[in-house]
């Protein structure tokens, strides 16, 4: 299973005749030139189309078959994933370096100050667990999964001693369509 680290740098999409969620498309930058584009919860998802820059994202939803279709373009080229609705606590992404989709894992990448304060950290928050890798200087930290990574992330930065938070990411099942 092939790990990608993100930063938490967030840009939201431009939205087109979308209906509001509790959460929206996000585009998250990895470095200074990766950005990977961040679908809500399966289970919240709301069909729609977002513009920003030059890529176009377009949401369906197919109840008769219980799946979710996301497609993103760039330029001429479209990427499509068909998501069933089964899987109604997942997020996706794709990636815009690589022309991939990924799902989104629950858990956060974390670097504190002193991994020592780690169990504390997670008592304090909605996390599940956490485990310190200090000598290559981070934690995971797993969370429920209804809970949205990014805006975990964002928070946990306000906590004493956390100095950065980055979310993970997978390859998702790939199934024949």
């Amino acid at each position: 299973m092939r790990k990608i680290w993100l930063s938490i740098l967030i840009l939201v999409a431009s939205s087109v005749g979308a209906q509001e969620s509790s959460e929206t498309v996000q585009v998250v930058t990895l470095g200074s030139d990766h950005e990977v584009v961040v679908f809500p919860r399966v289970g919240d998802v709301t069909e729609g189309l977002w513009q920003f820059d030059d890529t176009t994202i377009n949401i369906d939803m197919f109840s008769e078959d219980n799946r979710v279709r996301y497609e993103v373009t760039e330029g001429d080229r479209t990427y499509t994933q068909w998501v069933h609705t089964h899987y109604e606590n997942h997020r996706f992404a794709f990636d815009k370096k690589a022309k991939r989709f990924k799902r989104v894992m629950n858990s956060v990448r974390v670097v504190l100050q002193d991994y020592g304060t780690l169990q504390s950290i997670v008592d304090s928050t909605e996390a599940t667990s956490g485990v310190s890798f200090s000598q290559l200087d981070y934690a995971i930290m797993e969370l429920p999964l209804e809970m949205d990574p990014i805006a975990f992330g964002r928070e946990l930065l306000a906590e004493t001693g956390v100095v950065a938070t980055e979310i993970m990411l997978e390859m998702p099942l790939q199934v024949p369509q």
